[in-house]
């Protein structure tokens, strides 16, 4: 239960048909249908060619053809009927936040993505043999969620780090392989409309008749209070999430990987006893949960298999939006596995990912916050793979250091920002801003400890994006803009993770024009050049920083550093610990909850790893914290790691105490 709780459905249930369908008919109440469809069709594209991939484009897996989809004619709701549910929907949000508030809790966040990898192959290490370097991510709080274990028995020499509760070693090694895994974000989930009973809500349409839904009473007991009792309901196609008796609907959702979470993680156990990449891909069959595997092993091999189970759909379903629940949109079968995205020793001599698109034949989900855009932070992870013919474990490792640092937006932008300012004067604010920007590393670090960012260029591009956004698609995407509006930088206390967002690629795309991968079929710029506005908000943006710092001096224009710290909340935003044991380190890195590497040569494997805030999060009834409860804190801090370590000889070597048994 714990691993499906916090695997499956906080990492492969992830859907947002219903608000994707409640702004597209927001733009229909503004804009007429076609250009209705051209706007959301800029924001929540299907697949954009452009977009970086893990399985090269020259791999014979990417050349499978694309899925098709015909866009359905959706019903059109009245406009006032649409302003009511967007006004209900903002009103159960401020209710829930402010029931949290009320209870000392913050309000829930989306999921952290920051889970990254890489790893290369014999052709590209400084030896025979492979390595592989993972940063998976769950968030950052204390207790921690990950810790190392190791299992040794006649059936398991394994040794890596896990969740807390798993029977599986999610990131570590054996004897002969080594593995590691990523959020998949795959689109495993579809949303079903059923059409109720007018005189009995719990009974809906389904080919030809009326069904009764499944029902069970939950009891959810409360400390110094009454029990709660709730009630489920299921259709044919799964859980009943929402029910709107007024308009005789109610919504379902389906997903594929439901009476497979014990299977999946069977496999994910076999996977970690494999000796060579194809048992390990035998074990990739059986799990059906939406997730990015990753192999290397001591021959330098290496590989990649975007794992879990997706629909077959029909051609005219359109898995952005709710598909009809009547039998008419069912699913046609699972997609067979050869198609899950996955490659073994791609020519290039590496793997990367970093939340990104797994293959390029593979479609976007459905979540608006999600899309695989030309514009993503994986992009820096090639260069640094791309950079030397041959790497060695300690630059494998040290490029943690900076790609947790980086800004994944400026690379992007410099090049519209520099032609923008063509033609003005040398000292003109404008061209000495664009200068800085040119000049700056684009590591966002406290090198010198003094409690700021190192440069003004920093400050200057976290200024400028966010006003971009809001000049260029605020008035165009009204009361849904909110969504877009961020530019995903860190602005206080935890930091969580940086991307590029969905709002910065949209803006993205649309500044390169007849050069986008994506068409742009609507004019974000309403006719204006859109250097001219890129200069504009450059403008506003120097006048907005010398007000805020007063002074036109930009070395001055240093940001205070944005700590990484570690909640005593869950990622559900219940306490965990009491408030003196949170904890924090001096500055926000976008990186992994832990990060482990381990390399791989013909004579055996040797992995190392850090896992903060510590190895144990056990605290004593009189508040005595265990020795190592925070003990990875400093590692973690510096870009340090300590051994894995596997033999017998090894952990008793390092042993600080042990009991012997004797049967």
């Amino acid at each position: 239960m714990i691993f499906v709780g916090t695997m499956a459905n906080r990492f492969s249930d992830f859907n947002t048909e219903l608000d994707n369908l409640s702004f597209l008919q927001y733009l229909n109440t503004v804009y007429d249908e076609e250009t209705a469809w051209n706007i959301f069709n800029q924001t929540k594209w299907i697949n954009d060619p452009g977009a970086p991939t893990t399985v090269p484009p020259d791999n014979r897996n990417s050349r499978m053809a694309r899925s098709k989809s015909a866009r359905p004619k959706l019903a059109q709701l009245q406009k006032a009927e649409i302003q009511k549910e967007v006004a209900a929907q903002r009103a159960l949000a401020s209710v829930r936040d402010d029931l949290f508030r009320k209870v000392g809790l913050p309000p829930l966040n989306p999921v952290a993505l920051t889970s990254n990898f890489w790893s290369v192959g014999n052709q590209k290490t400084d030896g025979k043999g492979s390595i592989l370097m993972n940063g998976p991510q769950f968030g950052w709080y204390n207790p921690g969620y990950v810790y190392e274990v190791g299992l040794h028995s006649p059936d398991f020499k394994v040794v890596g780090s896990t969740p807390f509760g798993y029977p599986a070693i999610l990131f570590g090694h054996n004897r002969h392989i080594a593995w590691g895994s990523t959020a998949g974000l795959g689109d495993d989930v579809d949303i079903y409309e059923e059409q109720l009973n007018p005189a009995n809500p719990y009974q809906y349409w389904f080919k030809g008749e009326w069904r009764d839904m499944e029902k069970r009473t939950d009891t959810i007991f409360v400390k110094d209070a009454a029990p709660e009792t709730v009630d489920v309901y299921r259709t044919v196609h799964g859980l009943v999430i929402r029910f709107d008796v007024a308009n005789s609907v109610a919504y379902s959702k389906k997903r594929t990987w439901e009476g497979y979470e014990v299977e999946s993680l069977i496999g994910w156990i076999e996977s970690t006893r494999a000796a060579n990449f194809w048992q390990w891909r035998q074990a990739a069959r059986k799990n059906a949960l939406t997730i990015n595997w990753y192999y290397a092993d001591r021959r330098g091999n290496i590989g990649y298999i975007h794992t879990g189970k997706y629909p077959l759909r029909k051609k005219n379903h359109d898995w952005r939006f709710p598909v009809s629940g009547t039998g008419n949109m069912e699913w046609l079968g699972i997609l067979p596995f050869s198609r899950n995205p996955q490659v073994y020793n791609p020519g290039q001599g590496y793997i990367a990912n970093w939340n990104n698109k797994p293959a390029p034949y593979w479609n976007d989900p459905d979540m608006w916050w999600l899309t695989w855009g030309s514009a993503h932070r994986v992009d820096p992870i090639f260069d640094e793979l791309e950079a030397k013919a041959k790497l060695t474990p300690d630059e494998i490792w040290d490029m943690n250091r900076r790609l947790s640092h980086i800004d994944v937006n400026i690379s992007y932008f410099l090049p519209f920002l520099d032609n923008a300012v063509q033609g003005l004067p040398s000292d003109s604010p404008e061209v000495m801003a664009v200068e800085l920007l040119k000049a700056w590393d684009r590591y966002r670090w406290d090198l010198n400890n003094d409690g700021f960012y190192d440069s003004p260029a920093q400050t200057i591009i976290q200024k400028w994006l966010p006003l971009m956004l809001q000049n260029t698609l605020a008035d165009d995407l009204g009361t849904f803009f909110g969504r877009y509006a961020s530019a995903g930088y860190p602005t206080s206390p935890p930091g969580g993770s940086t991307n590029v967002q969905t709002g910065t690629k949209i803006l993205y795309h649309a500044i390169l024009g007849d050069e986008s991968t994506i068409p742009n079929r609507y004019d974000f710029f309403n006719g204006e050049d859109p250097l001219h506005l890129v200069l504009d908000t450059l403008t506003a943006t120097i006048d907005a920083l010398a007000a805020e710092f007063g002074t036109e001096d930009m070395s001055q224009w240093l940001l205070p550093v944005v700590p990484q710290k570690f909640f005593i909340t869950n990622f559900n935003g219940i306490p965990q610990a009491n408030p003196d044991e949170e904890l924090s380190l001096p500055v926000n890195m976008n990186r992994g909850t832990e990060n482990h590497m381990v390399v791989l040569r013909p004579s055996g494997a040797k992995g190392v790893n850090v896992c903060p805030p510590g190895q144990s999060g056990f605290v004593a009834p009189d508040g005595t914290a265990a020795p190592h409860y925070q003990d990875q804190m400093e590692l973690y801090r510096d870009f340090g790691s300590k051994a894995m370590l596997f033999t017998p000889g090894e952990v008793m070597k390092h042993a600080e105490s042990y009991q012997r048994l004797v049967y």
